[in-house]
C-alpha cells in the first residue's frame, strides 16, 4: 500500500465510477472524498472543498490526488474551476504530501475538426469552446505546478464518456431510437467514425495510471514522471450501428442520404427544433456527429500502462440497448 488517495469529483458521473473501481481494486487503501458541501459516504471519509476558493487545504499524509471534478455547465466559472482551481489544487497537494497527481482532462482540448484524421497526444491543441479553452489551460497549468514542486503528473484525456447513470444519464438513447423506428441513414460516401469510451473503461485507467505509479514511483524517467494518455475506444459508425440493430433484433441500417441534402435537413430540423423546443432527429449536432471521420488514438494507455480496457465499446453499447429495451424505452 502507497498511502491515501483523494478524490475532487467523487460524487460526479464519472467519479461514481472511479470511486467504485478504487475499491474493488485497492480495498485497503483509505480514500478520501473532496466536496463542496457535506453528505454521507459510507466507504470514505470526505473532507470540504471548494477549487473557487483562493486557499486549498488537503489532508496531511495524502499520496495520491485524483482529479476529476471540472465546470461543464457554468461559462462564467470554468477558468476558475478548470484552470485556476486545478493549479492551486495541485499546490495544496504538494503542502499536504502527495507525490502523485492525476488530471481528468479531455480530449477537447485538441479542437479537432470532424475531418482531422487521426489525432494523438502530439496532435496540436487548438481548443475552441470556453470549456475546452479552459481545460487545456489547466492542463498546461497543472504540468507545469507538478513539475516545479516534484509531484508525479499523469493527465487523462477520455473521449465522448458513456454508461447509464438512473435518472442522470441516458446515452445513445436518440440514435438507439433512430434505429428502432427505421429513420437512421447513414450521411454520404465517407466512412463515419464515433469516439466514444465506457464509464468502467475510464475508471479502470485512472486505477491503472495509480497502480503504475506506485510499481515506479522513484522512477527518474521524466516522460513516465509527466505522462499524457488520450482515453478512447474509436468504432466505425456502421459498426455501432450494427451492434444497436443486432440487440434491437432488427436488420442492420445500410440505406444512405447524400451529405448535401443531409445538410440542408439539419439546418431546417435546427429551425423547426427551435420553433418546437425539442431537438429532432437530424440537428446540427448530429448531423456532426453522423458525418465524422476524425478519430482518438485510445490505444497509447494499453501498453504504457500494462493494462486493457475492460469493457470495450461493443459490449458497453450492446449492454445499454439491451437497458433500453428492458425499461421500455425502445
Amino acid at each position: 500500500m502507497s498511502g491515501p488517495l483523494l478524490v475532487t469529483g467523487g460524487r460526479g458521473f464519472i467519479g461514481g465510477f472511479v470511486v467504485q473501481a478504487l475499491r474493488t481494486a485497492l480495498p485497503d487503501r483509505p480514500l478520501w472524498l473532496a466536496a463542496r458541501t457535506p453528505g454521507p459516504c459510507s466507504d470514505a471519509q470526505v473532507t470540504l472543498l471548494d477549487l473557487a476558493s483562493p486557499h486549498l487545504v488537503l489532508p496531511q499524509g495524502v499520496h495520491t490526488v485524483l482529479h476529476l471534478a471540472g465546470e461543464k455547465r457554468d461559462p462564467a466559472r470554468m477558468q476558475a474551476i478548470n484552470h485556476e482551481g486545478a493549479v492551486r489544487l495541485v499546490e495544496a497537494a504538494a503542502q499536504a504530501g502527495a507525490r502523485h497527481f492525476v488530471h481528468l482532462s479531455s480530449v477537447g482540448v485538441y479542437g479537432a475538426r470532424k475531418h482531422a484524421g487521426v489525432v494523438t497526444v502530439d496532435t496540436m491543441h487548438t481548443p475552441q469552446g470556453p470549456y475546452e479553452i479552459s481545460k487545456d489551460a489547466g492542463e498546461r497549468g497543472v504540468r507545469a505546478r507538478c513539475t516545479a514542486l516534484g509531484l508525479r503528473c499523469t493527465v487523462l484525456q477520455p473521449s465522448n464518456v458513456v454508461g447509464i447513470v438512473p435518472g442522470r444519464s441516458r446515452p445513445l438513447l436518440g440514435l438507439t431510437g433512430m434505429v428502432a423506428r427505421g429513420w437512421f441513414r447513414h450521411l454520404g460516401g465517407r466512412e463515419a467514425w464515433v469516439n466514444y469510451i465506457a464509464a468502467q473503461d475510464v475508471a479502470a485507467a485512472i486505477v491503472a495510471a495509480v497502480e503504475h505509479a506506485d510499481a515506479g514511483a522513484d522512477a527518474s524517467d521524466e516522460a513516465d514522471r509527466d505522462a499524457t494518455f488520450i482515453l478512447n475506444t474509436p468504432a466505425p459508425l456502421r459498426s455501432l450501428v450494427g451492434w444497436v440493430a443486432d440487440e434491437l433484433e432488427l436488420p442492420v441500417p445500410t440505406a444512405t442520404l447524400p451529405l448535401w441534402l443531409a445538410g440542408a435537413a439539419a439546418g431546417v430540423g435546427a429551425l423547426a427544433g427551435t420553433l418546437l423546443r425539442r431537438e429532432l432527429p437530424l440537428s446540427p449536432a448530429r448531423f456532426r456527429e453522423l458525418s465524422n471521420t476524425t478519430r482518438y488514438e485510445g490505444a497509447a494507455v494499453l501498453s504504457a500502462l500494462g493494462f486493457q480496457y475492460p469493457l470495450g465499446i461493443e459490449v458497453g453499447v450492446r449492454s445499454m440497448v439491451r437497458q433500453y429495451r428492458a425499461d421500455g424505452l425502445v
